[in-house]
């Protein structure tokens, strides 16, 4: 995760002069609900949208965005509720107990991607709700690190409000996408243009503050794919298999590409057909992705921008499996894929991330919704979303920027589970992946005006701007 806000103090060590702002925070099950404090003067705070694979792999996103909290949650007690004014807009308010009782974080389970930092996701529907940064040991003294040193963050999708809270202020870890991902979709705010790092604000190789462009691509990314294409005559290199996992390798997939001749038919609006171009050049059918700002989606991942590759379960395939056939999900299927939990959103509605390190990985249904079809003599779903942020974005390129080869591999440094070379050369994996301009539910973004740049943003790239 990237470099953060300076910490705020604990609110237990505030004079009586210092304002404290609570807002509520709670995941989709309700089962983790507590108040965020917040130093009022410090607010709106301005923090980075991070793009590292760390990020991504561990919560199946895109990019991960966090406000920094004044200290650990606080329970929202039933007998003094009435001294804390949490009205049902969400608003925060000063709070008048003299003490300050720790939420229960019992039903958050915990994940450690660097020792640096504790994860925390709700062990009943998955959503990504806390992130504590532990202070560096001292070597030379014997005293413990408490909870009360840490610096306590907060994804943003998990809040009741963030007008005026936090906004998105910079993009960063941009050189671990390949590709820019949600930066190129996300990139304005009130008019006014989201700085791009390539690393942590500050952290550049060569420069205090390394910006990319718009736009901007790995230039190894982009000699290797120049030379694919020359291999072979100029049309796309066209991989059988696109990876994907999360950060800690207990889900481990890959995706066939769709069939032409399926992509054709119109009623599979989430397919797009493959199109012959000049000369020798080709591209094929792929599939469509898109983001959805439902309350659903966002409480049970903690994202402000869910993101979401809509595919046939037929070209879903387990990675650590010699079998030939697709991923189940049924809950009675003795096939179904280990290591996830699966949690009911609604009826004959699921959602599954998984067990150890939380990464957000489907969401699928058997009800009817949409155009989405069934398969009546089935349990398992036809059609799936698939969380992007699990993209294996390397594709095993060892050449340094001179061209020649110096050791290193790109894809799954610093993502966990991975670099195995066969990755998609890109978060947005558009050898693979057509993205959708339409914004799926953007009235219930808690942050509207973020959700309207993403959608602003989308429509530009879909026009090749």
């Amino acid at each position: 995760m990237s470099s953060s806000p300076n910490p705020t103090p604990n609110p237990n060590t505030q004079t009586d002069s210092d304002h404290v702002t609570y807002i509520k925070a709670s995941c989709l099950c309700t089962s983790n609900t507590f108040l965020i404090p917040f130093i009022t003067s410090t607010l709106p705070q301005s923090t980075a949208l991070c793009h590292c694979s760390s990020c991504r792999h561990t919560s199946g996103q895109l990019a991960v965005h966090c406000a920094v909290a004044a200290g650990a949650p606080v329970a929202i007690s039933e007998s003094e509720g009435a001294s804390v004014e949490i009205p049902g807009s969400g608003g925060g308010g000063s709070d008048t107990r003299s003490t300050y009782v720790p939420a229960d974080l019992s039903n958050l389970s915990k994940y450690n991607a660097t020792p640096a930092m504790t994860r925390y996701f709700c062990k009943t529907c998955g959503a990504y709700m806390l992130y504590e940064r532990h202070p560096a040991p001292d070597p030379d003294s014997d005293v413990s690190i408490s909870q009360s040193q840490s610096q306590w963050m907060v994804s943003t999708g998990c809040l009741e409000r963030t007008e005026g809270i936090v906004k998105v202020g910079s993009h960063t870890f941009l050189a671990d996408t390949k590709d820019g991902g949600l930066s190129e979709f996300y990139r304005t705010l009130n008019g006014v243009a989201i700085p791009r790092y390539a690393y942590a604000q500050g952290e550049g190789t060569g420069s205090s503050d390394a910006t990319l462009p718009l736009h901007w691509k790995d230039p190894r990314l982009v000699r290797k794919q120049q030379c694919q294409q020359l291999e072979k005559g100029g049309s796309e290199n066209h991989e059988d298999r696109l990876h994907l996992h999360c950060h800690c390798g207990n889900v481990k997939l890959y995706l066939t590409r769709p069939d032409q001749e399926e992509a054709k038919k119109e009623e599979n609006l989430w397919l797009v057909p493959g199109e012959q171009l000049e000369g020798r050049k080709h591209k094929p059918a792929r599939f469509i992705a898109g983001h959805c700002f439902c309350a659903s989606c966002r409480l049970s991942t903690g994202s402000l921008v869910p993101s979401f590759i809509i595919l046939p379960r037929a070209n879903v395939f387990n990675a650590q499996s010699t079998a030939s056939q697709p991923i189940t999900l049924s809950p009675t299927s003795p096939t179904r894929l280990h290591n996830l939990t699966q949690y009911t959103s609604s009826p004959l509605t699921y959602r599954e991330f998984c067990a150890t390190c939380g990464a957000t990985v489907f969401y699928w249904t058997k009800a009817a919704k949409g155009p989405f079809p069934r398969d009546p003599g089935s349990e398992e779903a036809v059609v799936v979303d698939l969380a992007a942020g699990l993209v294996d974005e390397g594709d095993g390129l060892t050449l340094g920027d001179s061209g020649e080869d110096d050791g290193r591999v790109m894809g799954g440094e610093g993502g966990g589970a991975g670099g195995e070379g066969r990755g998609a050369g890109g978060v947005l994996c558009e050898r693979w992946i057509v993205w959708h301009d339409l914004m799926m539910n953007i009235g219930e973004a808690v942050d509207k005006e973020g959700a309207r740049s993403v959608g602003e943003g989308a429509s530009l790239a879909v026009r090749g701007q």
